[in-house]
């Protein structure tokens, strides 16, 4: 927010960039100071985008050769150069740009098309519940999930904010304990959304902690605060996952704190690197054993090795967890069990042992 951007190269600082070598702008020129720059991503071809605030060229891309441009937003929407922020930025699958803004909404670039499209808040249902967005996150169904202070509305399809039909942005309504229809989230602060692998979402907020949904929004699988729970502080500014431990981590202002949730990693596009784990289950172990490397919506059948079926399930994401207890509650005996896994369309199809010792 100050010095502009410095690569890290082995943990080591490298080039930093501002207004000397790099198209980046300071909002009070010729000053070198005040590059404000709140986030950067990647597109597929290893181009580095980011974002400024408070200056009209508020996108700028360096490509891997090093070269940069600058793009003018602030001639297209006044609202972001105009004592606004840009927030955080993503690129889409197919390298399309969207970021957010405090007050100009949200903000899509086609740099193929060099086109720009917004979506802002209005009286029609469907718009923004607020133009202050903090959070963007696309999830694996190619929804567009949008925080803002004031709420949260989910985009049914991200392409669509590139087309001249854009889907109304919903809010998520749930029934509350008393069966009355409400909106999740109403009037609350979103300050960071993320996926994991089994396509639930991590919400953080200014002041109810953090919550954890199932993929639609529609339940409510966790809330931490700090009175449930080791949270230090309810406004949670940020959430980052380790999909390799399956840790859940929590930045408050006051401390940084990890959730040991069960590892859900993201869907694979085959079944070549299927495997089991811990395997084999050794005396004494009490956890999950994990099936890991699988497609979205695989169904897994495991069965012992006459062939009685003790488990089965349709994965929501890359990973699934068994308990070893089959349908009737109970822990499996020892022995050698047999792991057939399919594909959603049954097309593709593979077999693992799992061995466990009691």
């Amino acid at each position: 927010m100050n010095n502009g951007l410095i690569d890290f190269i082995d943990g080591i600082a490298g080039t930093q960039y501002g207004i000397n070598n790099s198209t980046l702008e300071s909002i009070l020129p010729p000053s070198e100071f005040f590059v404000r720059i709140p986030d950067g991503a990647y597109d597929s071809q290893g181009n580095l985008w980011v974002i400024q605030s408070q200056v009209d060229n508020a996108l700028h891309r360096r490509s891997p050769s090093g070269q940069w441009t600058s793009f003018d937003v602030g001639s297209i929407y006044e609202e972001v150069s105009s004592g606004s922020s840009t927030t955080k930025i993503l690129v889409t699958s197919d390298d399309k740009i969207i970021f957010g803004s405090t007050d100009g909404g949200l903000i899509g670039y086609d740099p193929a098309l060099d086109q720009y499209s917004r979506l802002t808040e209005g009286l029609q249902e469907g718009d923004l519940v607020n133009n202050y967005i903090s959070t963007i996150r696309i999830d694996q169904r190619n929804q567009l999930w949008i925080g803002s202070n004031l709420g949260l509305r989910v985009l049914s399809s991200v392409n669509s904010l590139f087309s001249d039909d854009i889907q109304d942005a919903r809010a998520i309504i749930i029934e509350d304990i008393n069966n009355i229809p409400r909106e999740l989230l109403r009037d609350e602060a979103v300050l960071d959304i993320e996926v994991d692998g089994n396509n639930n979402k991590w919400v953080a907020t200014g002041s109810s902690g953090v919550f954890l949904f199932n993929p639609s929004g529609s339940e409510t699988i966790f809330q931490f605060t700090k009175n449930n729970s080791p949270l230090p502080d309810n406004e949670v500014r940020d959430i980052a996952i380790d999909e390799t431990t399956g840790l859940i981590y929590f930045a408050t202002k006051n401390g940084l704190v990890a959730f040991k949730g069960d590892r859900a990693s993201k869907p694979q596009e085959d079944l070549e690197n299927v495997y089991a784990f811990p395997n084999p289950v050794r005396p004494g172990f009490d956890g999950n054993v994990t099936i890991d490397g699988l497609t979205n919506r695989a169904r897994i059948k495991i069965t012992d090795i006459e062939g009685n079926l003790v488990f089965e399930k349709v994965s929501q994401g890359g990973s699934i967890q068994w308990d070893t207890r089959s349908f009737s509650g109970n822990k499996v005996a020892s022995g050698v069990y047999m792991l057939f896994i399919s594909t959603d369309d049954n097309i593709e199809t593979t077999v693992s042992k799992l061995m466990i010792v009691r």
